[in-house]
Order: structure tokens, then sequence, then C-alpha cells
């Protein structure tokens, strides 16, 4: 079977590739190779109408509508009339959602409106948080619920990384008794690195180091991180993306993971799942993801609803992490092979693949 999927990849994230590799192997192949948006619309109907392609899958398609500018509304209204065609013509269509609205959204009310239509013409949505559901009930009923969504879990990493060893605390002249904090990926505001710093700043922990790896997503923001962290030597920035043996290192490195994302956009967190296939602990707001893992010892979660109540539960998430790794150093350096195991057993792409592959041959057969 031949399906059309897009994005076709999600570099530096392997969740599109490892979709890819599982389908695969059930003999299910994904035809399109464009990023482009314009291309992938042409590309889809091309492979609709000649290759007699049926079933077309989005992920992150919200991002289109994301943005104020006259190009994003005349692509997202040439977006909603492909779906009709696709619709027209007997094209199956199914989605999957991430996020609750894209990260650092401009334009709301057009991302609800497409999110909307989006939802009433899928046969088929995909959830990798059973939180996500609070998104459709004001738009299909519990019958119709019941028939197009899926919950699939979201797959680990633990195969995406060749094993080792080896850290960079030499490198980075840290101690072998030094606490790392670790952020490891793409910078952008709603990540909040800026509200990282000035609660590591604030907490003055004793023998703890703080390092952010990762490329920039703007000057500007790049700017104000380095000036943030620059008065502060236990602060290590780390400007660009790793390579795949290098991120290994660097979780090597680290104690823990720490993610204050924003909670208003975020349903499921790759990084958590990256994370803990890395045998690493985690701080993190309770999202989707969290609240389906459920309440385990290796995620230190915490709950905000503003910018003020975020400083104030991140200082205290960060420091009870800190004081737990102090007061049970032996329980705490289980934690990260605890969360490893757990995704282990309930994470494995290879039952997502099969669940995938039913609910793609059922439509097809439909």
């Amino acid at each position: 079977m031949n399906i059309f999927f897009f994005p076709p990849t999600s570099h530096p994230n392997k969740y599109v590739d490892n979709l890819r590799a599982g389908l695969q192997k059930e003999g299910i192949y994904i035809l399109n190779s464009k990023q482009n948006f314009i291309i992938m619309l042409f590309e889809a109907l091309l492979l609709r109408f000649f290759k007699n392609v049926r079933i077309f899958h989005l992920n992150w398609i919200l991002n289109l509508a994301s943005d104020t500018r006259i190009k994003n509304h005349l692509a997202t209204y040439v977006f909603i009339a492909w779906i009709r065609i696709l619709k027209l013509t007997g094209g199956r269509l199914v989605w999957t959602i991430h996020n609750i609205i894209p990260h650092e959204c401009k334009n709301e009310s057009l991302v609800i409106h497409l999110r909307n239509i989006l939802i009433k013409n899928c046969d088929r949505i995909i959830i990798h948080s059973k939180e996500s559901i609070k998104i459709l009930h004001n738009v299909l009923s519990k019958q119709l619920i019941d028939k197009v969504v899926h919950y699939i879990p979201h797959g680990h990493y633990i195969d995406d990384y060749i094993k080792t060893d080896n850290n960079c605390r030499e490198t980075l002249n840290i101690a072998d008794d030094e606490f790392v904090f670790l952020f490891l990926g793409l910078i952008r505001e709603y990540k909040n690195i800026d509200l990282l710093i000035r609660v590591f700043n604030d907490l003055q922990l004793e023998r703890a180091k703080l390092l952010i790896c990762g490329k920039f997503a703007s000057p500007v923001l790049q700017e104000k991180i380095v000036e943030l962290a620059k008065p502060n030597h236990n602060i290590i920035l780390i400007q660009r993306f790793l390579d795949d043996d290098e991120v290994v290192q660097y979780f090597n490195t680290a104690d823990i993971m720490v993610l204050p994302f924003d909670n208003s956009s975020t349903l499921n967190s790759a990084s958590i799942y990256m994370a803990l296939s890395l045998k690493t602990p985690a701080i993190t707001p309770v999202i989707g993801t969290t609240k389906d893992i459920g309440p385990k010892p290796f995620l230190f979660t915490y709950e905000y609803k503003n910018s003020s109540q975020h400083y104030a539960a991140l200082k205290a998430a960060i420091r009870k992490s800190f004081q737990f790794a102090q007061y049970n150093k032996k329980r705490f350096a289980k934690l990260g092979f605890e969360g490893y195991e757990h995704l282990k057993i309930n994470n494995d792409w290879t039952e997502s693949i099969t669940q995938l592959s039913a609910i793609y041959r059922d439509l097809v057969n439909d």
C-alpha cells in the first residue's frame, strides 16, 4: 500500500523517520518527498489522480495558519479547498494531533477555524495523549469521536542512538560531583529558556551546573539568552545542533533534563520521550504526555496558570529534584533507568505501527 504523508520528515526529531521505517516493514510506503507546502498540495493531487493513492496523513499542519501574514491566509484557504477536492475524489484524510495550537501562534482565530474544518473532514484522527480529546468535544459528537479518534502511544527513541558511556564532563570542566541540569533542543521562545536561567540564577545551588545545548531560532532570542547567562559561570551554552553521538554524550553528562515549555500550546513532548529513552529523568509542566505516563518518580512535574506562577513552580520543581538527588543519591540514580524501562514496555514503536497500519487498511477497505 502507498500513502501520502506530510511532512515527509521531522528532523532533528526522529518521529517521522521511525514511522516511515516501521510502516515499510508492514508493506506501507510513503511516496511524497517535498517539504514545500504548495508543491506538497500538487504532489498529493497527482498521486490521488494518477497513482490511486487514497490515504493522506498530515502532521503539524496547523502551523500553516499560525501567522498573520497575507500569504498564510491565502495558503490556509488554498489548503481548505484542497481538502474539499481530496474528499470529493475519494481520498481518506488522517490527521495526528500534536499540540493544542502551534507554538508561538500569532493568529489563533485562523488556527481554530482550520482546526475545526480538519476535525470535521478527517476520516481518522490520531492522538498521542488522551488529553487531546478535549479539543474535539466542541466539534464532534461522542459517537463520532468513538468512531474517528484513535489513541496510539507516542513511540520512544531508545533504538535511535548508539549507546555509549562517554560524557562531556571533562571537556566542559564539570566535576564528577557536580549536579547537571540539561536543556537540549531547538531554542525557541515557548521553551522559556530565559525563565530557566533566571530561576537557576536565583536558586544559587551549590555544586550545580546548567547546560543549555541547541541552535537558536532567532538572533534576537540568542542575544537575550547569551546576555542572561553571561554573569553566571555555572551556566554553559552550546549554541548549535548536536550530532547524534554528541546527543548521547550530553545526556550522559546530565543528571536531569529541564523542559519549562509553555503549557498553553503543548499536548505532547518528544523531548520527554527522548530524555527517558536516554535514561535521564525530567522536570516538566503537567501536559498530556505526563498525564498518560502517570505520576512517576522519574518525572518531576509542576503546574502553573500564568508567568509568575510558572517562575515559582519551576523553581520549586528544580529545588525538589536537586534536594532529592542530594539526600537520596542511590534512589535518584535509578530514576533514569526506571523511565527507560517504562518506555520499553509502554511506548514501543512496533505496537504503534501495528495499530496505525490497521487504521490505514480499514480506511482503504471502507
